[in-house]
């Protein structure tokens, strides 16, 4: 296939392949002594052979081209960039669609993921403040851009010069991007040298579906995870079954007993999470 790298890693992430399959495909490449190119291209022959579905080849064109109209980059599983802590994932994201400062993608700083509910209580709010504000002058933050404490997480972060990095469920696009009111954040991450991610071409809206997929991804970035504040059913509790299912530490403050808007951050204590009581408990963070 004699298309751009950029291309074929679209080509390859839109083949219909058994997830597992495609997932053990990558981790059998990726040491493989060859380039990038070399590395892609035998992806996609194990997946399909020698056969080329232009159906899909017109398609992946036509996602290249709606990244030039919205500025997004493309980073593939196989480049020097890509952080391998995403091949543990039981589906490897092929590529990773992207705005702003790449570097922060692979770094040697710890990664932490600070996120919670969409809508926090006066106490998690302070809370999600006061930790935020601890850990993020020396860590990279990873959250999910959403209502909440994401969105609180992200702001006393860019107040701290710290680094970013937000993981969407939606394309990276003015009219694709969810929820609208946090925008104006977007661009503010970005032009502070913060970095934007997302799994999905920039004109794919975000469904019930693409949040969870989403939520892998921050918890197979963060070498610790902090759940401020979850229901027992809610998206925050996604990203912690993710990180328990990947050996990543988890972090919970301690809360109010009988409140229900914490019955998922309780059940976490019952999995092993650690809490936090005093904020001198993150020493190793700072």
């Amino acid at each position: 296939m004699k298309e751009k790298i950029e291309i074929k890693y679209i080509y390859a992430s839109l083949v219909k392949c058994r997830k597992e399959d495609k997932s053990n495909y990558i981790r059998k490449i990726v040491d493989m002594k060859m380039t990038e190119k070399e590395k892609i291209d035998y992806l996609i022959y194990m997946m399909c052979d020698s056969y080329v579905d232009k159906k899909i080849l017109k398609q992946s064109h036509d996602i290249y081209e709606d990244c030039i109209k919205n500025n997004n980059s493309i980073i593939g599983c196989f480049n020097k960039k890509y952080n391998e802590k995403l091949l543990f994932l039981y589906e490897i994201p092929i590529c990773i669609y992207y705005v702003g400062n790449i570097s922060y993608l692979n770094t040697d700083d710890n990664y932490i993921a600070l996120v919670g509910s969409r809508t926090p209580t006066k106490y998690s709010k302070l809370v999600c403040s006061d930790i935020t504000d601890r850990i993020s002058k020396n860590n990279v933050i990873v959250s999910g851009l959403a209502k909440g404490i994401d969105a609180l997480s992200h702001k006393i972060t860019l107040k701290n010069n710290g680094k970013i990095i937000a993981v969407i469920g939606s394309g990276i696009s003015e009219k694709t991007f969810y929820p609208k009111e946090n925008y104006m954040l977007l661009k503010k991450i970005i032009e502070n040298n913060g970095l934007i991610l997302s799994e999905y071409p920039p004109m794919i809206s975000a469904t019930r579906y693409t949040f969870p997929n989403r939520n892998r991804i921050i918890a197979a970035l963060a070498d610790d995870v902090i759940i401020i504040q979850a229901k027992l059913v809610s998206g925050s509790m996604h990203t912690a079954n993710f990180a328990l299912e990947l050996g990543k530490n988890i972090y919970v403050p301690t809360s109010q007993l009988y409140d229900e808007t914490y019955s998922g951050s309780h059940r976490l204590f019952a999995d092993g999470a650690m809490p936090i009581t005093d904020l001198e408990e993150l020493y190793g963070m700072c």
